[in-house]
């Protein structure tokens, strides 16, 4: 385990997670909330807190809501759902949806 993997891991049980294996599902976030100028960097730091690796973004903006659909891997099941609980309960979004599918290896 490397240093920085060795730090994210103790973050981790600190926060009472534990620093489970990555699932070979390929998890997928719908974020709503309303469109203001730091709304998309909301939505990315819990994933770039939990390590996730981002595989495709959309972000579609109108005038008052914006929405954000997240293809994420490198992530447990647990954290998965830590990061749609932190993103249910903060107040810059008004709806949160969570799935996943089966990870495909792509060429």
């Amino acid at each position: 385990m490397n240093a920085m993997t060795k730090v994210a891991c103790e973050r981790e049980q600190s926060a009472g997670l534990s620093c489970g294996r990555p699932s070979p599902r390929r998890y997928v976030f719908l974020v709503e909330g309303l469109n203001e100028a730091d709304l998309l960097v909301r939505i990315l730091t819990p994933f770039a807190v939990a390590g996730a690796k981002l595989a495709a973004l959309e972000f579609n903006a109108g005038d008052d809501r914006a929405i954000a659909r997240l293809r994420v891997d490198g992530l447990s099941q647990e954290k998965a759902e830590h990061i749609r609980n932190k993103l249910e309960c903060a107040p810059a979004f008004t709806r949160v949806g969570f799935g996943w599918t089966e990870r495909r290896e792509e060429s």
